[in-house]
């Protein structure tokens, strides 16, 4: 191509087409390999895209047999689904779009399955329920109903058709349409039925007598409530019982209780008669042998003393025996109670000691009492208490000889309140074990070697425990055989308890007498500075200036003193004295005269207690009645009692101590008596023919004049607490036949005067 490029023009030419030429034949040839190879490349492209339309061929068959066989696990899945397999779930081949699909289903699948296991359950509970109810519904031994507002039933189960009588539902339902008319007894029960029911929503234990269909009759007990749809009255439901055979029980039980009742009442009435029979010759049996007793010793006849003691002694331990078994009657019956007041605990040990200090001498025994320092009061039933420490002084005495028998009180100071210790010891024969462990049993002893040998109930112990008890307190023992024992009660300091009933004294407070004293003087201005001396004094006073007027007033309400002017212009104070000393009511009122001068011989003549100098001073006035207040000292005393015995025994026990002595042999006598005299003091039984001491009571406090006069209640009854609502307060004090000596009994007496007087003196 060089050497071309060198040639001349022609040859360059042609040397240039021969380039061409040669060019354009290897490019020919080029063309020619490349066309080959292009269409050999073709043939394997045309190879390529048969293979790969055989292979797509292949893909879409086999992808559109995997659709078709998950679509159809789908629908054949769809199908058990529908059919209620809720198990089902449907199984991925590969993971594509329908992979999704089918978590999806699979999903919702065991939504469905865990709803439909739910509601399945629910079907079982809800089946099981209504099986149980309907169980419960048809073997009920309680009917159970719906009935409509206008009394028919719309649903009755098989326990109510068989409280009413009926063979089915159907024939209640069919034969039973006015249940007001056909099964209520009672007319308005049915109205006073649906009356509760509207007004509360439902009735609980409605009980009514209704008409079986046999016509026998029977007791129900319905509870029912109202039921309501779109605020609307439904339907009356509810359950029946047969109430028949309980109402019978409580007929019987009612009337069994009312029997228990009555022959409680018998018991209650047999035991205070008995108590009453029984302790009325005990008292004459004891009050002679004492008084007897005195007598042999004054008059010298000593061969007899020791006869009466026996006798005396022999009483009082019946009398003992008596009030221990009359005691736990009362008991075991629930009827002991309680009377509260507070005293002096020294004082209350010093009385016992000294009373059983004959008794624990007999044996030769040593009694020593030991107060703490400062022991104070405390507020229990003084009697209670009293008796607990007789009892364990008692049986220490019994089991000791010439030995030594204390009495130790002490106050023990505790959170809950002081306590009050009482421990009695003595050095007797003491006790095993065994016999510690029945001591506080009802009749029991140590053994019955114990009984033959010292005698007694075995009521002792067992009443103290019962009295500590109703106390609050209790009792314990500690003994060695041979050594002694020694027992120990505990009171609290402060005896509280809801059920107690506060003594008379303390619940009707006594009110002592408040003087009335009768004014009478023409100067007003002397009767109104009189009046106000003794008004703020606390004296009941009457001022008349007229006598005539004055003595009229005095015969219609006695008073306690007169205070009479000499000089008055009607009738002049002496032939008012006399008018006054004249008069069976008045005579024995203390006259005090109010004079000018100082001539009393007249007065003194005609039974004028004292003077007084005009112009009066207060503190001369006050003295004067303090001094002849003192009037009912000398005044009889009045002894209500039918008992011929006893009344003639206290009547020469009062006379030998210098009193005056009136007697009555029942209320009603009594009555006549004070209508007569006014006493000192009135000594009254409770247990009398014609009219008893309650009623006498009842009608002396009817009697302004009467009311204050001082009753010492003494009787052989247990007096109980409605005993003691009857006497209102208005017994003074009330003390137990058999239970009191000579000396206490004269005592009472002379304190009761004591208080009435120094009361109307302050």
């Amino acid at each position: 191509d060089a050497q071309a490029l060198a040639l001349p023009a022609p040859e360059a030419l042609n040397a240039t087409y021969a380039l061409w030429d040669r060019t354009v034949e290897q490019l020919d040839v080029l063309l020619q390999a490349r066309i080959a190879a292009f269409g050999q490349k073709m043939v394997l492209v045309q190879l390529a895209a048969l293979v790969a339309f055989a292979l797509a061929g292949y893909l879409l068959t086999g992808l559109y047999s995997s659709i078709m066989r998950t679509v159809g696990a789908l629908d054949q899945a769809t199908q058990r689904m529908l059919h209620g397999d809720m198990s089902t779930t449907v199984t991925l081949e590969n993971r594509d779009e329908l992979a999704a699909v089918v978590h999806s289903f699979n999903s919702v699948a065991a939504q469905l399955q865990s709803e439909s296991q739910q509601a399945h359950d629910e079907r079982a509970r809800a089946a099981a329920a209504e099986q149980k109810f309907r169980t419960i519904y048809e073997n009920s031994a309680d009917g159970i109903f719906q009935i409509t507002p206008h009394g028919r039933f719309l649903s009755a189960n098989p326990a109510l058709v068989r409280i009413y009588g009926y063979d089915s539902e159907h024939d209640l339902r069919e034969h039973c349409t006015d249940v007001s008319r056909q099964l209520y007894c009672e007319i308005d029960r049915y109205a006073e039925f649906i009356r509760a029911i509207r007004n509360h929503g439902e009735v609980h234990s409605f009980e009514s007598q209704v008409c079986r269909k046999d016509g026998s009759l029977i007791w129900i007990s319905e509870n029912v409530r109202a039921v309501s749809a779109n605020n609307q009255l439904h339907c009356y439901e509810g359950t029946v019982r047969d109430i028949t055979e309980r109402r019978r029980a409580d007929a019987e039980l009612h009337n069994a209780k009312e029997a228990a009742e009555v022959a409680s009442r018998t018991k209650s009435s047999f035991l205070a008669n008995m108590s009453h029979e029984l302790r009325t010759p005990l008292n004459a049996i004891i009050g002679y042998s004492e008084m007897l007793q005195e007598e042999a010793e004054d008059a010298g006849q000593h061969e007899f003393v020791t006869d009466l003691q026996k006798i005396h002694s022999a009483g009082k331990h019946l009398l003992a025996l008596i009030n221990d078994i009359l005691d736990l009657s009362k008991i075991e019956a629930g009827k002991m109670e309680l009377y509260l007041e507070t005293f002096e605990i020294a004082s209350l040990a010093q009385d016992v000691a000294a009373t059983l200090q004959p008794l624990i001498g007999k044996k030769a025994n040593k009694l020593v009492l030991h107060c703490e320092e400062g022991l104070g009061q405390m507020h229990a039933d003084m009697l209670k208490v009293r008796q607990s420490l007789f009892n364990l002084l008692s049986n220490a005495s019994k089991f000791t000889e010439q030995g030594v028998i204390t009495l130790d009180i002490r106050r023990a100071r505790r959170e809950q309140g002081d306590q009050i210790v009482f421990r009695v010891a003595d050095s007797g024969i003491g006790m095993t074990p065994e016999q510690v462990g029945k001591l506080f049993e009802n009749f029991a002893q140590a053994d019955a070697s114990t009984t033959r040998k010292y005698g007694g109930t075995g009521l002792g112990l067992a009443i103290t425990r019962h009295f500590c008890q109703m106390m609050g307190g209790e009792i314990g023992v500690s003994s060695v055989y041979g050594q002694g024992s020694a027992f120990t009660i505990t009171l609290p300091a402060e005896v509280v308890d809801p059920v107690v009933i506060d003594s008379a004294a303390q619940t009707h407070p006594r009110q002592l007498p408040q003087s009335h004293i009768l004014v009478i003087d023409n100067d007003p201005a002397v009767g109104e500075l009189i009046s106000r001396f003794l008004g703020k004094e606390g004296y009941q006073v009457t001022y008349i200036a007229d006598g005539r007027e004055a003595l009229r007033a005095a015969r219609e309400q006695p008073p306690h003193v007169i205070i009479l002017d000499v000089l008055m212009p009607s009738i002049d104070g002496w032939s008012l004295l006399q008018a006054l000393k004249d008069d069976a009511v008045l005579a024995n009122i203390p006259t005090i005269m109010m004079t000018l001068t100082e001539d009393k011989s007249i007065g003194f003549a005609l039974g004028a207690t004292d003077f007084l100098i005009k112009p009066v001073g207060r503190e001369q006035l006050l003295g004067m009645l303090e001094k002849h207040h003192a009037y009912s000292a000398l005044a009889p005393v009045l002894l209500v009692e039918d008992d011929y015995t006893t009344r003639h025994m206290m009547r020469r026990m009062l006379e030998k101590e210098g009193r005056v002595v009136r007697e009555a042999e029942n209320g009603r006598v009594a009555l006549e008596r004070l209508a007569q005299e006014l006493p000192s003091i009135i000594l009254l039984d409770l247990m009398m023919p014609e009219m008893d001491g309650f009623e006498f009571v009842a009608a002396l406090h009817r009697r302004p004049e009467w009311r204050n006069i001082p009753v010492l209640v003494i009787t052989a009854k247990d007096v109980t607490a409605n005993d003691r609502k009857r006497l209102e307060g208005h017994a003074s004090q009330i003390l137990k036949k058999g239970a009191y000596s000579r000396s206490e009994l004269l005592n009472e007496l002379r304190e009761l005067v004591a208080s009435c007087t120094s009361y109307a003196a302050t």
